[in-house]
C-alpha cells in the first residue's frame, strides 16, 4: 500500500469513528434556518444521539464540580444533577424509538402536533436524525427569540426526578449554547429570528 492510501484510509478511519463516538466538528448544527417567507420562518433540525449522550454526560459532570464549589444555589443543581442523572442513564439504557422537536412553534406540542416536527433517522447514519420538512415559526420580525427543545421516546414510562411519571425524554439542542431555564430543572434551547 502507497503512503498515500495509508493516509487516505487513517484519515477515513478517524472520521468513522468520530461518527461512530458522536464527536461532530464545531462548524456542525442541529437547527437551519432555511428560508424566510412573509412572516414565517422555516427551520431544519438534527440531532446525533451518541453526541446528545456524551453532552448529557459533560452536563451531568459540570453540574457536579459546581456543587462542590457552589455557596448559593445548591438546591437548583441537586435538581439538575438528578435530572441528568435519569435523561443520562435512560438514554444509554434505551434504544431511542421516536423524536421530536417542540417549542413556542407549535404550543409546545409533543407527537401530536398539527406542524411537521417528527425527526426520522438518517439512511446513511441512523444515529442522526433528521426534520424531514423544515419546521414553520410564524415570527413577528427581525430578533425575536425562539424557544424549542427535543423530545426524545423511548417507548416506555419512567419515573422521573420529581417523582412523577414521565412518557418522554425532554432535551435542549446539545450544539446549541443560548439557552435559558425551563422551570423543570433543565433548559429550553434558543435562536433569534431573521
Amino acid at each position: 500500500m502507497s503512503f498515500r492510501k495509508l493516509l487516505m484510509s487513517i484519515a477515513l478511519l478517524g472520521v468513522g469513528i468520530g461518527l461512530v463516538s458522536g464527536s461532530m466538528d464545531s462548524a456542525y448544527k442541529n437547527l437551519e434556518i432555511k428560508e424566510k417567507k412573509g412572516t414565517t420562518m422555516y427551520v431544519a433540525f438534527r440531532i446525533n444521539i451518541p453526541y446528545a449522550i456524551q453532552y448529557v454526560e459533560n452536563q451531568l459532570n459540570g453540574f457536579k464540580k459546581k456543587l462542590e464549589t457552589a455557596e448559593k444555589g445548591k438546591k437548583a443543581l441537586q435538581v439538575k444533577i438528578t435530572n441528568y442523572s435519569v435523561t443520562l442513564n435512560l438514554m444509554k439504557k434505551n434504544k431511542i424509538k421516536r423524536i421530536c422537536v417542540f417549542g413556542d412553534f407549535n404550543g409546545w406540542m409533543t407527537f401530536a402536533s398539527e406542524k411537521p416536527n417528527v425527526l426520522k433517522p438518517g439512511t446513511a447514519n441512523p444515529d442522526t436524525w433528521y426534520t424531514p420538512n423544515a419546521v414553520p415559526f410564524l415570527v413577528s420580525g427581525a430578533g425575536e427569540k425562539l424557544r424549542y427543545k427535543f423530545v426524545l421516546d423511548i417507548g416506555k414510562t419512567y419515573i422521573a426526578a420529581d417523582g412523577k411519571e414521565q412518557e418522554f425524554i425532554y432535551l435542549e439542542d446539545p450544539k446549541n449554547t443560548s439557552k435559558s431555564d425551563d422551570g423543570f430543572g433543565g433548559f429550553n434551547s434558543e435562536f433569534l429570528s431573521k
